[in-house]
């Protein structure tokens, strides 16, 4: 009904287009998002960096975990999460 796994046919297929769009946007919103951390950092505004941070990172951890494909790459993105978890 579907299609196979890895086929022409299949509905879904790992890394198409759509997928890394998405991911992306996941990327660009959380930049805009973390953007404003120092500010409410400043301001002892804690209750918006908390909720900035829970908000969104979720979809942000997997889009650079989907994204991320060379070593290099994969060693980036356990710096960002580390930063996340300090902050």
């Amino acid at each position: 009904m579907y299609g196979n796994v890895g086929s022409d046919d299949a509905l879904f297929k790992v890394g198409n287009g759509e997928e890394v769009a998405r991911k992306k946007g996941y990327i660009q919103e959380s930049q805009k998002r973390l953007s404003k951390l120092p500010r409410y950092v400043e301001k002892k505004l804690w209750f918006n960096v908390k909720d900035e941070l829970t908000r969104y990172m979720y979809e942000t951890r997997g889009a650079v975990r989907g994204l991320a494909k060379s070593d290099e790459q994969k060693a980036l993105a356990k710096k960002f999460f580390q930063a996340i978890a300090e902050v």
